[in-house]
């Protein structure tokens, strides 16, 4: 196989640049109280409610309804409540006086400072991820403002943050409309992610190159182009040759920035984009 030359990495989120079991069970309470409270045939089995428990802390409630096939009566107060979370505040860091300072934040799998090594410091990159808009910003927002006052890990994407809050009605709308907006040519594009349904699927279908990174708990799945354990095996994949990653000063297309970033608009129930100041310029949002 050629080595396939790669002008950008579009990233998937959960499970991939960081672990969402770090935000405890408990953050998943009212979405289980809501299946409670709306199975009132006692149609989902206790065997199968901890087996959505576990399910929902590595994917999204989109997939998850589907792959347990949960009825819409119970499924739609499920999503209504998801739309409520929020990412914990924790103690971050200790100021020079020793003051505990709480903020929400998301520890990052440590293996995500190697994308700022060799090859793999040049190449744009961006984040891709889909679920509730207000939870998805948060914990864009918390992602990087725990390296806010140590190693900022947001200069390596560069490419942008898009949330893929597209309606339910249009979930199977596939792909998303930022993959066909990229600026590069498919062929030119490498996609990672944990999960085969979501964003790698979307990348495959379009013909860019795909990467299951199989972290702690996610299984294989057959057909995709590589497979790694950490991102210390990518950057041994370009000192080795088997990825060529090229910087090009032409990320998304204007087309694609006008067609996400919502800065000349007015936020409408938090569904519009309202950068932080740690995300900066650098959050877009897809709701169609």
């Amino acid at each position: 196989m050629t080595a396939p030359t790669i002008k950008g990495i579009i990233f998937d989120l959960d499970m991939c640049l960081f672990d969402t079991r770090q935000f405890g069970e408990q953050i998943l309470d009212p979405v289980m109280y809501a299946l409670d409270k709306f199975d009132t045939g006692n149609i989902i089995s206790e065997e199968k409610r901890e087996a959505i428990r576990s399910a929902l802390m590595q994917r999204s409630i989109t997939t998850v309804i589907k792959e347990y096939d949960i009825p819409e009566s119970i499924a739609t107060p499920m999503e209504n409540a998801c739309t409520k979370l929020r990412v914990p505040t924790r103690i971050a860091y200790k100021d020079w006086y020793g003051n505990e300072i709480r903020r929400p934040y998301l520890e990052p799998y440590q293996d995500v400072y190697d994308l700022s090594l060799h090859g793999l410091c040049y190449v744009d990159k961006a984040i891709v991820t889909r679920g509730p808009y207000p939870l998805q910003q948060d914990k864009i927002e918390a992602f990087f403002a725990y390296n806010a006052n140590s190693w900022d890990i947001g200069y390596m994407f560069e490419g942008g943050c898009f949330i893929d809050a597209t309606n339910k009605e249009k979930i199977q709308d596939r792909p998303p409309r930022v993959f066909r907006n990229i600026g590069w040519q498919p062929e030119n594009v490498l996609v990672i992610g944990d999960n085969p349904d979501d964003e790698l699927q979307a990348g495959k279908d379009l013909g860019m190159y795909t990467i299951q990174i199989l972290r702690d708990g996610v299984k294989k799945t057959e057909g995709f182009d590589y497979y790694i354990q950490d991102f210390e095996q990518l950057r041994n994949m370009s000192l080795h040759a088997e990825i060529n990653f090229v910087k090009e000063y032409c990320h998304f297309t204007k087309s694609a920035r006008t067609l996400y970033r919502k800065e000349n608009h007015p936020p409408k129930e938090r569904q519009l984009v309202a950068p932080s100041e740690i995300v900066s310029q650098k959050l877009w949002c897809i709701n169609e």
